[in-house]
């Protein structure tokens, strides 16, 4: 079985604890830099701006993915119709 060395497993709780810390700060920043901004942030300008967005970017991901599926149906498509001739050519030449 495989064994973390000491020093490994230092580090990696160090990442941890040093990225947690760096997100605490950074919370407590936007937090301080919200109240001196005067009184907070406007939430319906926000979460208007986050449905518009998320409404454009499930559209683009609904056009590509049909545009996956048609690719995927013609590949198919023209695979069935060429196999098909195949047999039809096999069957006469024998």
């Amino acid at each position: 079985m495989y064994k973390k060395n000491l020093l490994t497993v230092v580090k990696d709780k160090a990442i941890v604890t040093g990225m947690t810390a760096a997100m605490a700060v950074n919370m407590l920043a936007l937090n301080a830099l919200a109240e001196e901004a005067g009184g907070g942030v406007d939430i319906s300008s926000v979460t208007t701006q986050m449905t518009t967005s998320l409404t454009d970017l499930v559209s683009k991901a609904a056009v590509a993915c049909a545009g996956v599926v048609g690719v995927g149906l013609t590949i198919f498509g023209l695979k069935w119709v060429v196999t098909k001739i195949m047999s039809f050519f096999r069957a006469i030449a024998k």
